[in-house]
């Protein structure tokens, strides 16, 4: 059964890139991109680099079989099994951690601070959006959807906190009602919901989070359908089951009865699909790309349904926004007109447009080497990739230093846009790996380097604050004041996780522990007068040494800020490398398409590979 199982697989995966285990991979191969890197950033390692595709493809029969890697599913070291990841990342790419004692003992510490922060939530408002941690009440902002149980699966993986985990899965598994009537905000409800339940599919293999993401996405890609001239929807998502014709209702039979359907035909759209040449007429009503911007998620789950379905009217509205006119074509602008097509708004990478351009990189990474490519407003196609690379050297092209060193991105400077330096090092690090023709005079390092300044910059919000928090924005006056509360968000923390995995350098894991240390010391709550933990809480007045709280603990704290914390810790070669897994806009991670596991493959066997 094993062996079945094992060719059926190596036949699906014919045409992706395999990586052979034992192949030698050079940190200093010739005519490299990312030695430019190397002289311009003070690392403490060289970059380590994959060959390029073709060499790759000249020495590696991928039609040769791979004995499987087999993992324990209660292992937190290596997550897991059920999405058919069969090898481990080449020796050397990525690096050792620099003190395996030393972050160990910080890895306990996060996982103790996530359950500080979950014996609240679990004792006073289980099965709800989330915890009011001074009142000790629910706060339902969300539909009432159990959005920290969701966000959280991952997270409880990761750490090996089964018990709680079993908890989680009991309740949604039972107790979660996808279709529970009124409504929620649409993006939220996409990237904390939807992809909460595909990543749990890709790391327990259970079937009931994948139907539950087919039900919640049902519900969400109505909304793109319901606006046909440019699939752009508003941001309000109806909780309720849409109405589907009965040809609608059995094309999904078909599909999940569909055994041949694999890994060859996931769905990867051309342009033509995509490109609708509508006249333009005045605004009636606008959206910001972020808010619609969620074919990741839709990619991922047309991807594990076999439904090009999701994907195709999620990338229909990227392509709206992509062949919007503008004067330039580098600076997509942050919002466009729902029924006009027409942009609005500045070109920026902070919010409201953030994840839009989070997105363009990451499901090019997700789907390598697919490739999706668009239409934007001058002649030809671009991957998503191309796209990336183009903003991401239009931003680089209008970013101002200050004489510290930091940038200046305005003032007040918004921590929101702190997730563009990890995205930066990721983007130029793979791009780099795949030697792609149109990146030969693509000066990556420039985007790499940029990468790490502006997370130096973001590193100073926090050490440059009275309180050591930073605020949601901050002068960038010289002084870095802190503007507005600190909501507990991962933003900074993210972007050093990813920088300390892209070069091994130890003061990316010093700077994250000490905003660890920060929200240990300002922002956790004191023990309960019944000796029980409190939680942690947002916070104001940051100026002050002693802010002042906040009754508000969101999600996100379980699902990110924890997760980037305990993961900068972690074995970057065992527990989810990167070369395996893509972590979503709210940290969820997806393994990627040419690991994945399709829901047929369940159906093709009636008992799984032992383990």
């Amino acid at each position: 059964m094993i062996q079945l199982c094992l060719i059926i697989h190596l036949t699906l995966s014919i045409d992706c890139f395999l990586i052979n285990p034992s192949t030698s991979f050079s940190r200093n191969m010739p005519g490299t991109r990312l030695t430019s890197i190397q002289k311009m950033l003070p690392l403490s390692r060289n970059l380590p680099k994959y060959q390029s595709i073709n060499e790759t493809h000249e020495q590696y029969d991928d039609r040769k079989p791979l004995k499987p890697i087999h993992v324990s599913p209660s292992s937190p070291q290596d997550l897991l099994r059920y999405s058919d990841i069969y090898e481990s990342p080449p020796a050397g790419r990525w690096p050792k951690l620099p003190n395996e004692t030393k972050c160990q003992e910080r890895r306990e510490a996060v996982k103790r601070a996530f359950l500080y922060a979950w014996e609240p939530y679990e004792r006073y408002a289980f099965g709800h959006d989330e915890l009011f941690p001074l009142s000790k009440k629910p706060n339902n902002w969300l539909g009432n959807q159990g959005t920290t149980i969701i966000d959280s699966i991952g997270t409880l993986k990761i750490m090996g906190l089964e018990e709680e985990y079993k908890k989680c899965r009991n309740w949604v598994k039972n107790k979660n009602k996808v279709y529970k009537g009124g409504s929620a905000n649409l993006f939220e409800t996409g990237i904390r919901i939807l992809a909460g339940f595909i990543s749990a599919y890709d790391i327990t293999g259970e079937e009931f989070y994948l139907t539950k993401a087919e039900e919640i996405g049902d519900a969400i890609i109505v909304e793109f359908e319901n606006h046909p001239t440019f699939f752009i929807p508003q941001n309000t998502v109806s909780l309720k089951k849409p109405t589907r014709t009965p040809s609608f209702e059995q094309r999904k039979i078909d599909i999940f009865n569909d055994k041949s359907r694999n890994i060859l035909d996931f769905y990867t759209p051309n342009s033509t699909d995509l490109y609708h040449n509508k006249t333009l007429s005045g605004s009636q009503s606008n959206a910001w790309l972020a808010e619609f911007g969620l074919f990741f998620e839709f990619v991922g789950l047309s991807d594990r349904t076999g439904d090009e379905h999701y994907a195709k009217f999620a990338l229909r509205a990227a392509q709206t926004t992509l062949a919007a006119p503008r004067a330039n074509p580098a600076h997509i602008r942050s919002g466009i007109g729902i029924e006009s097509g027409r942009e609005f708004g500045i070109f920026t990478l902070g919010a409201p447009a953030d994840s839009f351009f989070e997105y363009l990189i990451k499901t090019d990474i997700l789907t390598h080497p697919n490739t999706i490519t668009m239409r934007g407003s001058e002649p030809g196609d671009k991957t998503l990739s191309e796209w990336w690379t183009q903003s991401m050297l239009a931003f680089a092209n209008t970013t101002r230093y200050m004489p510290s060193g930091d940038i200046y991105l305005g003032s007040p400077f918004p921590h929101l846009t702190c997730f563009a330096g990890g995205n930066m090092a990721l983007g130029a690090f793979f791009l780099n790996d795949w030697k792609l023709p149109y990146l030969s005079n693509t000066p990556l390092s420039d985007i790499f380097r940029l990468g790490a300044d502006l997370t130096k910059t973001c590193y100073h919000m926090y050490s440059n604050s009275p309180s050591k928090l930073a605020g949601e924005f901050a002068r960038t006056d010289g002084t870095f004041t802190p503007v507005e509360e600190n909501k507990l968000r991962p933003e900074t923390v993210e972007s050093l996780f990813y920088l300390f995995r892209m070069t091994g350098d130890e003061k990316y894991q010093d700077w994250a522990w000490e905003i660890f240390e920060a929200f240990e010391a300002k922002s956790k709550l004191p023990l309960d007068s019944s000796g029980r933990a409190a939680g942690y809480t947002t916070r104001r007045d940051l100026t002050n040494p002693q802010p002042t709280a906040v009754d508000e603990l969101p999600s996100f704290f379980y699902s990110e800020t924890l997760k980037y914390l305990y993961l900068i810790f972690c074995d970057p070669s065992s527990v989810m490398p990167l070369d395996q897994w893509v972590f979503s806009t709210e940290a969820h991670p997806f393994v990627r398409r040419k690991y994945l596991k399709t829901r047929c493959m369940d159906k093709l066997f009636k008992e799984k590979p032992a383990v």
